[in-house]
């Protein structure tokens, strides 16, 4: 999947012709998914002359179809949809929105309409309302026209999972800054303390370094506190799950176990996805 991520991102930069051959495809992941629904939809806004190939899969044609991924790409929505596995999917993307615009309001709405729930009862518009937020903020250059955000959400029995990624500059290329910025002349102390410069620090452990100085800010409360914020919400929950991967590293939270795990990897993720999983009160089940 990288592997043809990157071959996007290099034709977006070389304005090539780009065909992308879905026939092998017979899955999708949510993380998958939702980076190549990033890539595919930034080449075609930035006009490069995209095609593509039907998968030979019934499932992964269902769930392009079902995302509007094949549309996208000039080829006919020919299936009928019906996939338990691709129809518990729903996607949104958008550009700048923040928590109080209407398009925001739409994803609190989509959250609401597949949990049965007040929205006071749905943790996960906090973290989500924080990674838009970041995504304005920090994720991509000031001058950058188009700061786009995509968002995949599945509900299967009591259970809903969410995944936010942007194709920003990655938790650890905006850290430093963001510390310097907010503190300046108390940024260097706490530069130190994260051991930000160590020369082995990995991009795991700075998605991690990141957690920490959210968890010990005292700013503004408007603010919030970045990625810890949006981890308490897999931590308020009995089976919460918390993952971010930015660049080569990745950290995941477990509930169950109470600690965080870093991985880290050869070849780059593309800006940073933050993903959830929580477990809905019975009463907040739509059957």
């Amino acid at each position: 999947m990288l592997e043809c991520i990157y071959k996007i991102r290099l034709a977006i930069a070389e304005k090539n012709r780009l065909y992308i051959d879905f026939s092998k495809t017979e899955e999708l992941n949510p993380c998958g998914t939702i980076l190549l629904i990033a890539a595919i939809e930034t080449a075609l806004t930035n006009g490069v002359d995209v095609i593509a190939s039907y998968p030979k899969s019934d499932a992964a044609e269902q769930m392009l179809q079902h995302i509007n991924i094949l549309q996208r790409l000039g080829l006919e929505g020919r299936k009928v949809v019906d996939n338990k596995m691709v129809t518990r999917w729903a996607y949104h993307t958008d550009i700048e929105a923040s928590f109080d615009d209407n398009s925001f309001e739409n994803i609190a709405n989509l959250i609401i309409e597949w949990t049965n729930a007040d929205e006071n009862e749905v943790p996960l518009l906090t973290g989500i309302s924080e990674a838009v937020t970041n995504i304005q903020h920090h994720a991509y250059k000031e001058e950058t026209p188009r700061k786009t955000w995509w968002l995949f959400l599945c509900r299967e029995d009591d259970t809903l999972m969410l995944a936010v990624c942007d194709l920003g500059k990655g938790i650890p290329k905006t850290l430093p800054k963001t510390i310097r910025e907010r503190l300046g002349s108390e940024a260097e102390n706490t530069l130190k303390r994260l051991h930000i410069f160590d020369i082995t620090k990995t991009d795991s452990r700075m998605i991690q370094a990141a957690l920490a100085y959210g968890r010990t800010r005292t700013e503004h409360e408007h603010r919030g506190k970045g990625l810890a914020q949006m981890q308490s919400v897999a931590m308020e929950n009995a089976e919460g799950f918390f993952a971010v991967h930015s660049r080569r590293g990745t950290l995941v939270y477990m509930k169950s176990e109470e600690r965080e795990r870093l991985l880290n990897y050869r070849d780059p993720v593309p800006g940073t996805i933050v993903l959830w999983k929580i477990r809905l009160p019975s009463e907040g089940i739509r059957k």
